[in-house]
């Protein structure tokens, strides 16, 4: 029900049997689930800078001049399931995983990326994600 393997194409998405995703990028694979668990966060899931978004509130983001394995060491208690990580990367741009838990052998994320479609990934101490990691977003939806 989650839409693993999905294929990720840019700024696209195409829903099949249910409504999963057949196709959807990182962005639109997060508005999606929140839709499919009955949120609403937009009204469609074409690709949105969530970052700048009203509707997910900033509630974690890292120093300055903060190293990103630092940065996720002090937020790590904070972190919450469903809460969405930001990635930001000078060439690529910026990407969305939808956090799942803290291991001792790495990050545990849910996201679409390119080259893998939707798939759940673990980030080892020291890997490029975690090093990038630019912010946490959380929705909460109003009463």
């Amino acid at each position: 029900g989650l839409a693993v393997g999905a294929e990720w194409v840019a700024d696209a998405y195409e829903l099949g049997e249910e409504g999963i995703p057949t196709v959807i990028d990182c962005s639109g694979y997060v508005n999606w689930m929140f839709t499919y668990s009955g949120f609403r966060p937009y009204e469609d899931l074409v690709c949105k800078a969530l970052w700048n978004s009203e509707t997910f509130e900033h509630v974690l983001d890292r120093g300055k001049y903060e190293e990103g394995a630092d940065y996720l060491a002090r937020i790590s208690d904070e972190l919450k399931p469903g809460d969405l990580l930001l990635d930001h990367d000078p060439e690529s741009g910026w990407h969305i995983m939808v956090y799942l838990e803290l291991r001792d052998e790495g990050l545990l994320v849910l996201h679409s990326v390119s080259g893998l479609g939707v798939t759940y990934s673990l980030f080892p101490p020291g890997s490029g994600y975690i090093k990038r990691l630019h912010g946490v977003l959380r929705y909460t939806p109003e009463p």
